[in-house]
């Protein structure tokens, strides 16, 4: 876990209805030590207003205007948290919340700006919405299992203004074809669940669960689905655990997403990896570049050149990007 001075993927709760202030952020890293804050009512009024002015976007989207339910404010349960590029976030208190590899990974997918993705397992929708806000795909659906999130996802796609660009569906990922999203895609991201289902500790919120276990499916399951979904050469992208490498890469190649890039996360250079980023090319040819680690914190625990990149472009550096 980042420290005091070195975190990553910047989180601010809202605990003063306001949508800006002085305040200092607050961190993912410090999710477990603030109190939850409120609605923050101005976001909620300004995702109204963008609603009303859908009229003026369906010249570019066919997509329906968002239901004005979807910006009810946020229940006993829920709180709003403000994350990187300026989205807003409606979480589960107890549920699965934003964190760095959420953002790595949408950092992690190559620019195609008028391409097609899907992000397996979407949760909230934040790595959409981070895709979206970032350019990367002209449209992204946002596939998620679990209703209760599900409906999270719609909600935050409404809150921030991307009805069009991202498309949240209710689905199982061992059902997907390619037909579901209107043909072949040119990229699939996911965070999927890392844990066997008799590894950690029960949880008693079962939603958070079943984003972290394999209980609905495991990597070989996510990855049949991307070869389904995707277009000869598509992309696949993954954020995964280091300590099931092997069952990533061979779960990948099984199903014809051969591994094209890795690259390690690593707090700084004292410490192991903590994450893994991987890319496939569905029916690519054998070839892996890795490049060195991506660290997090340098020597003075603060901040590197390299993660301030991904914060103020939402891309790699170059020098992690060569395929």
């Amino acid at each position: 876990m980042p420290s005091e001075t070195c975190r990553s993927a910047a989180v601010r709760y809202f605990a003063d209805g306001t949508a800006g202030g002085a305040a200092a952020p607050v961190f993912a890293a410090d999710i477990n030590r603030n109190a939850a804050g409120t609605v923050c009512l101005p976001l909620l009024e300004e995702g109204k207003a963008r609603m009303q002015d859908h009229s003026a976007r369906e010249a570019v989207s066919a997509a329906p205007a968002p239901d004005a339910s979807l910006f009810d404010a946020p229940a006993a349960d829920e709180r709003m948290a403000a994350v990187n590029f300026g989205l807003n976030l409606i979480e589960k208190k107890r549920g699965m919340t934003f964190g760095t590899d959420a953002l790595l990974l949408a950092a992690f997918a190559r620019r195609k700006a008028k391409g097609r993705a899907a992000d397996f397992g979407a949760g909230t929708g934040v790595v959409a919405l981070l895709c979206a806000k970032c350019g990367k795909f002209g449209r992204i659906y946002a596939v998620e299992r679990q209703p209760a999130y599900h409906a999270l996802s719609l909600r935050n796609t409404a809150l921030n203004g991307e009805n069009g660009r991202v498309i949240p569906l209710c689905a199982d990922i061992r059902t997907l074809k390619a037909g579901d999203f209107g043909g072949e895609l040119d990229a699939v991201l996911t965070n999927p669940p890392y844990m066997t289902v008799h590894a950690g500790r029960p949880n008693a919120d079962q939603g958070r669960y079943a984003a972290r276990h394999e209980t609905a499916g495991d990597i070989g399951d996510f990855c049949e689905a991307a070869r389904r979904c995707l277009k000869h050469g598509g992309a696949f992208y993954a954020v995964y655990r280091p300590d099931r490498l092997t069952d990533l890469l061979c779960a990948m190649r099984a199903s014809a997403l051969e591994p094209k890039r890795l690259i390690f996360v690593c707090r700084d250079q004292d410490h192991a990896p903590s994450l893994v980023l991987a890319e496939g090319r569905k029916g690519g040819a054998p070839g892996m570049y890795v490049p060195p680690p991506l660290l997090l914190c340098g020597d003075a625990d603060e901040q590197t050149a390299a993660l301030q990149a991904i914060y103020e472009k939402g891309d790699f550096e170059d020098a992690f990007q060569r395929s």
